[in-house]
């Protein structure tokens, strides 16, 4: 490299390294490139901006992204963020207004740091969070300003006879789970999973395990989790 280097991965097999350099190996490669365990090559034509510097990189939903002070990324504009398929370059929306200096995955969300003031459309001051296809605000700042408020969930036919209808309402947009869990505290079945906007849902159980396995007589809990909080309600199974 003829300038330093940043950050490492490994995606695809191949170790990914970014930063402020534009050669690899003696082959052009401006900010980013991929090693296969014998010669350097580019990922299509970079990134580019008034420094050319990767400073983070993350795997996230199968695709890498990377994070630093750059304008654009494969030839087309791209605000300090960008992420890799395997073939191209895509945005992250409108990405954010200043440098990204730090990206994690947490919870099925990808959480940027940095030293912006704005990501996407929405204020976010030095943390957002991404749930594809929009960015999130910051969840701190969400409960700061009272914003952030716990889901609501209601069983409406409790009990059942392996038919349950659950109810539940969120007052942000949000990364939603909801499960049911045996008397134990074990996990026996997912019902939904997926962002959500602010809104009023339904979820349903037939008194079934994720295997398929009809569950016998007992006691379950119905549980939403989301990143402003979570809640429960009980369930009678009768067979």
């Amino acid at each position: 490299m003829d300038f330093p280097v940043s950050a490492l991965t490994t995606y695809n097999n191949d170790r990914i390294a970014g930063g402020a350099f534009s050669i690899a190996g003696g082959h052009t490669a401006t900010g980013i490139a991929r090693w296969d365990g014998s010669t350097w090559s580019p990922l299509g034509q970079g990134v580019v901006g008034w420094y050319n510097w990767v400073r983070v990189l993350a795997v996230y939903n199968g695709g890498l992204v990377a994070g630093g002070y750059f304008d654009r990324a494969g030839g087309r504009p791209a605000n300090h963020i960008a992420r890799w398929d395997g073939a191209s370059w895509t945005t992250l929306a409108e990405g954010t207004d200043q440098e990204v200096e730090s990206l994690k995955v947490f919870e099925r969300l990808l959480v940027v740091g940095g030293a912006f003031d704005q990501a996407g459309s929405i204020a976010a001051h030095k943390i957002a969070r991404w749930g594809g296809p929009t960015v999130l605000p910051n969840l701190a700042m969400q409960r700061e300003s009272g914003t952030a408020r716990p889901p609501i969930l209601t069983p409406l036919a409790n009990p059942g006879k392996g038919r349950f209808l659950i109810q539940y309402r969120i007052a942000q947009t949000d990364l939603v789970e909801v499960d049911i869990y045996d008397a134990s505290g074990a996990l026996v079945r997912r019902l939904q999973e997926g962002m959500r906007p602010a809104g009023t849902y339904l979820a349903r159980w037939d008194g079934r395990a994720e295997t398929g396995r009809e569950l016998p007589s007992g006691i379950y809990v119905a549980r939403i989790s989301m990143s402003a909080g979570s809640a429960a309600a009980r369930l009678t199974l009768v067979r």
